[in-house]
């Protein structure tokens, strides 16, 4: 099997449930996923709203971790997923 398969297998497994891809992050990341992450099911949902075509750029402010970004990356790849965690922006408020 090449390498290209493997990568897209193991790319569709990380993305078959929330708890899949929560094992991507450190046990400390993962205890705030149930309280401050999106499920996957309400990200694909609202990523088929916000890029309903290819070439949409999408910011998500408050991004936390990415885990929303890295959703959109896999459901809507002809799109552009952007995050700025709220730590930069205080950085940025505080200048």
């Amino acid at each position: 099997m090449s390498s290209e398969i493997t990568s897209c297998c193991d790319l569709d497994k990380w993305f078959s449930t929330d708890t899949h891809l929560h094992h991507l992050y450190p046990q400390s990341i993962q205890l705030l996923a149930r309280r401050h992450w999106t499920p996957l099911s309400i990200a694909q949902t609202v990523e088929q709203f916000l890029a309903p075509r290819a070439g949409v750029k999408i910011l998500d402010i408050g991004s936390g971790v990415g885990k929303f970004c890295l959703a959109g990356a896999y459901y809507k790849p002809n799109a552009a997923f952007y995050g700025l965690p709220i730590a930069v922006l205080r950085g940025l408020l505080h200048r």
